[in-house]
């Protein structure tokens, strides 16, 4: 299909190369403002399925509000090693 359109298009191939660049653009703008739309309504997004409940019910649980304090200040995060003397490539630090 590609090589269809570089056939097709007239120009040379800098100008070939900017013809198929306009097209997807187009090609994208059209599905973004009007095709995906059309069919959003038709597509099972709020037929989620959290904490395996499964069945297409969705849960009346409420979310978890984040992570708690003492994760944000760093009481649980992972040591961090510094960097490798080993890979100084022979420059003095």
């Amino acid at each position: 299909m590609y090589g269809f359109l570089w056939r097709k298009l007239p120009g040379s191939a800098p100008v070939r190369a900017l013809q198929c660049l306009l097209l997807f653009l187009a090609a994208v703008f059209v599905l973004f403002q009007f095709v995906f739309p059309s069919v959003e309504p038709l597509l099972p997004f709020g037929d989620v399925t959290v904490n395996g409940t499964g069945g297409g019910t969705s849960s009346t649980t409420a979310p978890s509000p984040g992570p708690s304090s003492s994760t944000l200040n760093g009481a649980h995060r992972l040591p961090v090693a510094g960097p490798d003397p080993s890979l100084n490539h022979g420059v003095a630090a």
